[in-house]
């Protein structure tokens, strides 16, 4: 019962060296990438009013020493100028040009509805954002590998040592009667 409590108070004291510490890490990797894209836009009206124009030239009459030359000359300018006559219409965009024989002048009468210019700018912004997250799982256990030298030394004293020396006398006649291998280092002592 005594050799059986010295083991067990050896295991108790020497029961952390005989362990190892075994530390497994596992590491996951996530990697986020956000795209942000903003857009402003900016728009532009420039109205320009509408025209309503009239302009009218006036033809002189020939103006010679001779009277029928002169009417000859005016009737001539009359005849081809009458032919001048044209007119175009687009929406509300008009104009019209024509000789007046009454009045004796060219005239030009136009009339340019109002017109709109716009002008849209568009600013992109685009934004990239990369969010890395690494998480790292770690075990941590302890394992029995190897039972220290001295504990082996303290079984055998205390289990095996009688019974060797028993054995060993068989073959070596100085060990005859020591109980021990220690009782044998006694006995050189003590002579």
């Amino acid at each position: 019962m005594k050799k059986i409590v010295l083991l067990f108070i050896c295991i108790i004291l020497t029961g952390c060296l005989g362990t190892k510490k075994i530390v497994e890490k596992q590491a996951t990797k996530t990697t986020t990438e956000k795209v942000e894209v903003k857009k402003d836009s900016i728009n532009v009206v420039e109205k320009n009013k509408a025209i309503a124009d009239k302009l009218d030239v006036s033809v002189p009459k020939a103006k010679t020493p001779d009277i029928d030359f002169n009417k000859k000359v005016d009737e001539k300018v009359d005849e081809i100028l009458a032919k001048l006559n044209t007119t175009k219409t687009s929406g509300d965009n008009s104009y019209r040009l024509y000789y007046n024989l009454l009045k004796r002048q060219v005239e030009f009468e136009a009339k340019i509805g109002e017109t709109q210019n716009e002008n849209t700018t568009t600013n992109s912004e685009e934004k990239t954002e990369k969010t890395t997250e690494e998480i790292i799982d770690t075990y941590i256990y302890k394992r029995i590998t190897t039972m220290p030298w001295y504990l082996w030394g303290a079984i055998y004293f205390m289990f095996f040592d009688g019974k060797i020396a028993s054995l060993l006398s068989n073959f070596i006649p100085q060990l005859r009667g020591a109980t021990s291998i220690l009782s044998i280092f006694k006995k050189k002592n003590d002579n």
